[in-house]
């Protein structure tokens, strides 16, 4: 997530693979997170990767505490549902996409 936030020096560094699994182990294996965390949604590609040294995230985020759970919906409909109102800001109404077809 930093990787891709935009960050002047996060631009820096090549959004890879690689560099994703290095910055997602660097997270999970943080000392003490699991004192302020008790669980980290993965996306589908966190959910079987690997870190250089070859242990899979989920192993590394259950035996620091944590519990690992998996992104299943396919995000929100940006453009708004229709009939609906906008909301205080002027933003449309959203539903999550993709849970209907859940297999």
């Amino acid at each position: 997530p930093w990787l891709r936030a935009g960050h002047s020096e996060a631009k820096k560094i090549p959004d890879t693979i690689e560099n994703r699994a290095a910055y997602r182990s660097l997270c999970f294996t943080t000392p003490g997170l699991s004192e302020h965390i008790s669980g980290v949604i993965l996306h589908w590609e966190t959910l079987f990767q690997k870190d250089a040294d070859g242990n899979e995230m989920v192993d590394l985020i259950t035996k620091n505490g944590m519990l690992a759970g998996i992104k299943l919906d396919k995000a929100y409909d940006k453009k708004g549902m229709w009939g609906t109102a906008t909301g205080p800001l002027g933003h449309p109404e959203t539903a999550t996409r993709g849970l209907d077809d859940l297999q």
